[in-house]
């Protein structure tokens, strides 16, 4: 995980007020950051409709990745996997690609879960590539 300056992250949460307020109006309960993300800032959001997940990335070019991982969820969903909806993905509200996402709150082993079917069902779709060193689709599951 990437060490992040106080600064940094003041400026990220302020970025992730934008994009929930632009998204939800006043209805922001709590948000917090979380450091566990690897190439994003990512902030778990309470507002007033649920529990969702904002992530800002590092960079520019991370705003084709973010299309990719919609396209999947998106893939995903029309076949009944349940994965965490992504409600909105872009770069207009603030200076760099950001995702709005319904917050998981699946919990237990694969087995107890039901993950085990779901996971099946997007293989179908989506398979991995077993000569690429970056199976995104699968390494967020």
């Amino acid at each position: 995980m990437p060490a992040y300056t106080p600064l940094q992250i003041k400026s990220k949460t302020a970025m992730a007020r934008k994009v929930v307020k632009h998204h939800f109006g006043k209805s922001l309960e709590k948000i917090e950051f979380k450091p566990a993300g690897k190439t994003n800032f990512v902030f778990d959001v309470a507002t007033k409709e649920g529990n969702f997940i904002v992530r800002i990335a590092n960079s520019r070019a991370k705003l084709n990745d973010f299309m990719k991982e919609q396209w999947a969820t998106q893939k995903a969903l029309s076949v009944g996997v349940p994965v965490p909806e992504i409600l909105e993905v872009g770069h207009d509200l603030i200076s760099l690609p950001y995702m709005l996402q319904q917050k998981n709150t699946r919990t237990g082993s694969h087995q107890s879960s039901g993950q085990t079917e779901d996971l099946a069902k997007a293989w179908q779709i989506y398979p991995p590539d077993p000569l690429s060193t970056n199976n995104w689709f699968w390494k967020s599951i």
